[in-house]
């Protein structure tokens, strides 16, 4: 399975790379300057967001380079198992999120000096990481399922409304309700993160068993 993990990573690195290594350090030059105060808690919304744009865009880029060039197929042919291609894919998004947890948890640490905020920037981060590994779950099982030309555009829209949701969510969605980006944060870091990455683990363990049985199923 290393050997596909290797194969399957390309995109993943690619980026997970654009965003530690260009987008965060473009995106805050003036935390990284002190012109502006880190230690707010609508920063964790906007930042959180790109847990969703590494995810979902390294997901959606790489099954469609794979349908493309029937990539898939050329697999089948070898003496590789349906359950060994699923579960490179799934253990792939899971060191993806545990590297944005802890490399925005890190920095956002480093930046601000602030235990307690620290403290919640790892339970919002930890939220956004098991948020996306629900939706990679869901979405990999829609692809054994149904195949990615049926799901591609689907997936492509809501790649880009999660990473558009805090500005949706700011400008749009909460005025109406008269609830503050401060409360949603408040709400989702006051839950058990430990609690909650146990139980989603298991169901992502889950996913990619009923993944394994659908591409099964398929092959007859």
């Amino acid at each position: 399975m290393w050997t596909l993990i290797k194969k399957f990573s390309p995109m993943f690195i690619f980026y997970l790379g654009l965003y530690a290594f260009v987008f965060f350090p473009l995106l805050n030059y003036s935390r990284f300057t002190l012109d502006e105060d880190p230690a707010e808690l609508i920063y964790l919304l906007y930042q959180g967001a790109w847990g969703f744009w590494i995810v979902l865009g390294a997901i959606w880029v790489h099954e469609q380079l794979e349908s493309k060039s029937k990539g898939y197929s050329f697999l089948r042919t070898l003496p590789i198992r349906n359950k060994d291609i699923i579960s490179a894919k799934f253990v792939l998004v899971l060191f993806a999120v545990l590297f944005f947890v802890i490399y925005q948890t890190g920095i956002i640490a480093l930046l601000v000096h602030n235990a307690q905020y620290s403290w919640t920037a790892l339970q919002y981060n930890t939220f956004i990481g098991n948020l996306c590994l629900v939706l990679a779950g869901l979405i990999y099982m829609g692809i054994t399922r149904y195949g990615f030309m049926r799901l591609g555009k689907v997936m492509l829209l809501i790649w880009l409304f999660l990473f558009l949701s805090p500005l949706l969510l700011r400008e749009i969605i909460m005025p109406k309700l008269d609830f503050s980006v401060e409360t949603l944060v408040q709400q989702v870091t006051s839950w058990n993160g430990w609690v909650m990455t146990l139980v989603v683990l298991v169901m992502y363990w889950g996913m990619l068993q009923l993944a394994v049985r659908f591409k099964n199923a398929e092959n007859g």
